[in-house]
């Protein structure tokens, strides 16, 4: 390693600030305010206007260096040093995602947030930034300028197993045998895969699979069917290639009911030769899984998941039933353990702080740990279980170590986000959310947080991308799934926003028919209001959500959308009323 400067280490001779160099400093050596000091192209805005310059000025630095190093050119640049910093007062690069090197999005919002002209603005920390970096896959790393480009990585899609049981009453395990596939597969950094979301969408659809692949952007689909009977077990599978339907590879296995992880893994080993995926031993370690080795117990999980993913009170409720007696059949079941801490957590999080709801998921997530410590889903677990206890070094340290283990893992990015909501440090949340939807673009919840997020750091055309983005997805998904309310209720919001304003109402009152009880609904219907500039009903939304439960008041001390009432008299009587019963 080289050192090449020392920066303002040691004062040495007098520079003009016309050559671009290190600029002058006092004569007595001593650094003061109305100064100029640095090195021009890499001076942070405080640094050009003579300010005090602290840790953030050497963020900025870094992501001028960063920002060089993958566009080939300087950030700030100008004839002159004069014309250098007018540059790096007023104009910013040019986007580094457009380039001719293809910087992955997410590289391109981190080397702007650092190059923020506003030091509060920017990371606040180089541990914040390292972890930034972190979370950006290597499968995205820019190549080389002069690389020739290279063809797209293989993709694929899973859709749901027809149900061919005689009864049709396994939707659960199709479903669950597919997720479980999809699960194995994100394993792999030379494959991409469509989210569950997005490919449970195509459930019970007619349309044909080129049309599919198309609308999830990925070369193959797999499908399949399961006719459960019993003890026996018969899974047809096919992975077709999506431009002309031929297919790769097809089997159909007649097996006991206790063979099913055979088949999976057989499935997937049969998908991976088929798309002449090459793995290393680092590779196949990821797809080893720790499974149940009771089938009894695997379908209560299976059962327990679907109802966990509808949300709800009376869903989670069920799903810890059902992950309870999975666990009374397997004691060992890491994440069946999970599952309980993580229904637990959300109806403590958003259905009443009730504290034996806090003390399951705080028993069972560190039972998953102790079970499960090389699973991500674990970690995650007791991340949530933690941060909801307001332990949020612990709960960092967790969800850090799950997006080590897994960087695909979605609830990892989402509810480490919605902690530094919690804790009012929006743009931390605000890089947590965008990785949680690089991870499911095709999710509107997601999309439609960032937009309140988004507004509240004054990136006010960010917010309406974004709530534009999220809009699309939540039409599409309530399509797909007219009996749920979360799209409604989270779009309903986006709409106003965008000026869709009495379409916005529309969905509002669709969704409080739904539910007109329901907290999660009212607290969402509250900010639709808020933002659309009628407070009495937003507050009287408000004040519904938390009778009924809601209990979230770190998140609506931090909320954007309930700014328009947040100074109001019986906005605060609300807050109070709050503290007194916590």
């Amino acid at each position: 390693m080289k050192i090449l400067d020392f920066g303002l280490a040691r004062v040495g001779a007098v520079a003009s600030a016309e050559d671009g160099k290190t600029l002058t400093t006092p004569a007595d050596g001593v650094t003061g305010a109305g100064v100029v000091l640095g090195t021009v192209g890499y001076m942070a805005p405080e640094q050009v206007r003579g300010l005090p310059a602290d840790h953030r000025s050497d963020v900025f630095a870094l992501g001028c260096v960063l920002y060089e190093m993958l566009a080939g050119s300087r950030a700030f640049a100008g004839e002159t040093g004069a014309e250098t910093m007018t540059a790096i007062l007023k104009e910013d690069p040019p986007p580094l995602a457009v380039g001719p090197r293809r910087t992955p999005p997410a590289l391109d919002r981190i080397v702007r947030r650092c190059l923020e002209k506003r030091p509060e603005e920017r990371f606040q920390s180089a541990r914040d930034l390292a972890f930034a970096l972190d979370t950006v896959s290597d499968a995205s790393t820019p190549a080389a300028a002069d690389e020739p480009a290279v063809e797209e990585v293989p993709s694929i899609a899973v859709l749901p197993f027809a149900d061919m049981s005689p009864a049709r009453d396994q939707e659960y395990f199709c479903e669950g045998i597919a997720e479980e596939l999809i699960h194995a597969l994100t394993k792999l950094p030379n494959l991409r895969v469509a989210s569950r979301t997005a490919s449970f969408m195509f459930k019970g659809k007619t349309a044909d699979l080129a049309a599919i692949a198309q609308q999830l952007r990925v070369s193959t689909i797999l499908e399949g069917s399961v006719r459960k009977a019993g003890e026996r077990l018969r899974v047809s599978v096919q992975l077709v290639k999506a431009a002309d339907g031929f297919h790769l590879w097809s089997e159909r296995y007649d097996r006991d009911l206790a063979d099913v992880f055979a088949i999976q893994d057989d499935i997937t080993e049969k998908v991976i030769v088929a798309l002449r995926l090459v793995l290393g031993e680092r590779e196949k370690r990821a797809l080893s899984r720790t499974q149940t080795s009771r089938v009894e117990a695997y379908d209560l999980y299976l059962r327990g998941r679907k109802l966990f993913y509808m949300a709800g009170r009376r869903n989670q409720a069920e799903s810890i039933r059902l992950f309870e007696q999975a666990v009374e059949l397997d004691p060992g079941y890491a994440l069946a353990f999970a599952g309980i801490a993580d229904a637990a957590g959300m109806l403590f999080m958003h259905h009443g702080s009730a504290p034996e709801n806090l003390e399951r998921a705080e028993r069972a997530s560190l039972k998953a740990l102790d079970l499960g410590p090389h699973l991500a889903e674990c970690h995650a677990s007791r991340g949530f279980a933690a941060s909801l206890s307001r332990r949020y070094e612990e709960a960092e340290r967790e969800f850090r170590t799950a997006l080590a283990l897994d960087p695909g893992l979605f609830e990892a990015a989402y509810l480490f986000g919605r902690m530094r909501v919690a804790q009012g440090r929006m743009g931390e949340a605000a890089e947590l959310f965008e990785r949680a939807f690089e991870i499911r673009p095709e999710g509107h919840d997601v999309p439609l947080l960032l937009t309140g997020i988004y507004r509240g750091l004054g990136r006010v055309q960010e917010s309406l991308e974004m709530a534009e983005r999220g809009i699309a997805n939540a039409e599409r998904y309530a399509a797909a799934n007219p009996q749920d309310p979360r799209p409604l209720y989270m779009g309903a919001g986006g709409l106003v926003l965008v000026g869709r304003r009495e379409e916005g109402l529309a969905w509002a009152a669709r969704a409080y028919e739904m539910g007109p009880t329901d907290d999660g609904i009212l607290y969402n219907l509250a900010c639709t209001y808020s933002i659309a500039g009628e407070p009495e009903r937003a507050l009287e939304c408000l004040e519904g959500a938390v009778r009924n439960g809601f209990s979230g008041r770190d998140w609506i001390e931090h909320d954007s959308d309930l700014d328009a009432i947040r100074d109001t008299a019986r906005f605060r009587e609300i807050l109070a009323r709050m503290e007194t019963k916590g």
